[in-house]
């Protein structure tokens, strides 16, 4: 292992690569090319104020290797600006979160049942970070929680309803506070879904027993397991199902 480790970092200072940062496209369009050159091949066009991860090229000042939605390639600088130092997203607070948290907003209230046992367990796959948000039969969200890839989450004490979920994949987690709102979103490679299916969360009586002077009343509480992908085909529920969802807008997925 501790060779294999030595090997990869050797092969990372070969290239000569910063640290990564999100970018925002300042021209009209700006190509993305399969070499830090104007003469190679072009895989794609970028358009005015799309925001991607790049790393600067060390031994070359005039391109910076990105990726946008998958896709790797270069970008002239001239048609980038750090993102940090764009009017646009000033107020776009960067969150340095962890997986797990329930971010308090203001128009977050998180709901917790601690007489409740039950859990919805999020596996996060390795592509895209992930926010969840559980949401009411009256449209309300309860919960909130961002996983990052390759990590789990489990939400717990849910109170008993019908729920179903939004989810947004992407890199760059920023939050800002909009009328009073608080609203998140992610500034690389954003995807907002709505999930299709109803998560019910319920009890139900598996029967009684004594114990000492006492009748024990007994539940069993519903859960779920859940894993996110941005292949949908590949997000599965518990009982091995694909997870079926809607696209939605960042504007949808912040009500």
């Amino acid at each position: 292992m501790k060779q294999l480790i030595t090997i990869l970092l050797f092969i990372f200072c070969i290239k000569g690569y910063s640290q990564e940062t999100s970018y925002v496209i300042i021209g009209q369009s700006a190509n993305l090319r399969s070499q830090p050159n104007t003469k190679s091949k072009i895989l794609g066009t970028l358009s005015l104020g799309e925001v991607v991860g790049g790393t600067r090229l060390e031994n070359n000042t005039d391109w910076v290797l990105v990726t946008y939605y998958g896709d790797e390639g270069y970008i002239n600088t001239s048609l980038l600006k750090p993102l940090d130092e764009h009017e646009k997203y000033k107020n776009w607070s960067k969150v340095n979160a962890k997986t797990g948290d329930d971010y308090n907003c203001e128009n977050i209230q998180p709901e917790f049942d601690t007489q409740i046992d039950n859990s919805l367990n999020i596996r996060c796959g390795f592509e895209s970070d992930v926010i969840v948000k559980l949401i009411n039969s009256n449209d309300i969200c309860i919960r909130i929680s961002y996983i990052k890839a390759g990590e789990s989450y489990s939400m717990k004490n849910i109170p008993l309803g019908t729920y179903y979920l939004k989810t947004a994949y992407g890199k760059d987690y920023r939050q800002s506070i909009e009328n009073e709102q608080c609203k998140v979103r992610f500034l690389r490679n954003p995807i907002y879904k709505k999930g299709d299916q109803l998560l019910r969360f319920t009890k139900e009586f598996t029967g009684k027993t004594i114990e000492g002077n006492q009748e024990i009343t007994h539940y069993q509480f519903s859960f779920y397991d859940l894993e996110l992908n941005l292949d949908m085909k590949r997000s599965l529920m518990s009982n091995k199902d694909r997870l079926i969802t809607s696209k939605i807008s960042e504007k949808e997925f912040n009500q």
